[in-house]
């Protein structure tokens, strides 16, 4: 049986702008350049509801948007094309920051996946 995690993509759990700084500031680090939350923000805020990202019939933002494809844009973008987003690579790091400093964003994550392991499905 399939089973669907309840946003678009993965990557919609890692939209949080202060761990996208953090990963993407470190991805470039060697060109010295330092991405803040607020740029991230900006960008999301002025990006982020485009159609190549976001259909409203789809539902509520978060969990509609596309945001491997709105991640990808936003790496590139604000590194002025030196970082492309690595899913692995870039997911990973994402992952682990918002786990050690943002755990509440994976709460919805981790309840959908409790479900799915409990001993009380059918």
């Amino acid at each position: 049986m399939i089973q669907f995690i309840p946003r678009h993509t993965y990557e919609n759990f890692l939209l949080n702008p202060k761990a996208i700084a953090v990963v993407l500031s470190d991805a470039d680090k060697e060109h010295g350049v330092v991405v803040d939350e607020a740029a991230v923000s900006k960008w999301i805020g002025e990006n982020g509801k485009k159609k190549e990202y976001y259909d409203a019939n789809l539902g509520e933002w978060l969990a509609a948007v596309h945001g491997a494809k709105l991640l990808g844009d936003l790496f590139e973008s604000l590194s002025g094309a030196r970082v492309t987003y690595d899913k692995v690579k870039h997911g990973a790091k994402l992952t682990d920051w918002i786990i050690q400093n943002a755990p509440s964003d994976l709460s919805d994550l981790a309840a959908y996946l409790k479900t799915l392991f409990s001993t009380e499905r059918n």
